[in-house]
């Protein structure tokens, strides 16, 4: 099925989504001016609830990169939110 108008058509809106596939950065230590420590990297998308885990750590996302401290715990709850929290010392 189809339609023809006999004049012009103006395009009043027109939306784009764009999407790109880029590979995730290398990020294998992270230094300080003391000493350089060795940082674990985590997919965010392979956390699931209840994940949980000391730092120093790096968790990447499409949008964003969580750097977790020595010393701070982070946790995923049921709805996949990342809560971190400092430990005892």
């Amino acid at each position: 099925y189809g339609h023809r108008l006999p004049r012009a058509v103006e395009i009043l809106n027109c939306r784009v989504h764009l999407e790109a596939v880029q590979p995730p950065p290398v990020l294998s230590t992270i230094g300080s001016s003391e000493q350089d420590q060795d940082s674990q990297v985590i997919d965010r998308d392979r956390l699931g609830s209840g994940d949980t885990g000391l730092g120093p750590v790096l968790i990447n996302e499409a949008h964003s990169t969580t750097y977790v401290k020595q010393n701070w715990r982070y946790t995923v709850d049921e709805f996949g939110h990342l809560f971190l929290e400092k430990t005892r010392t």
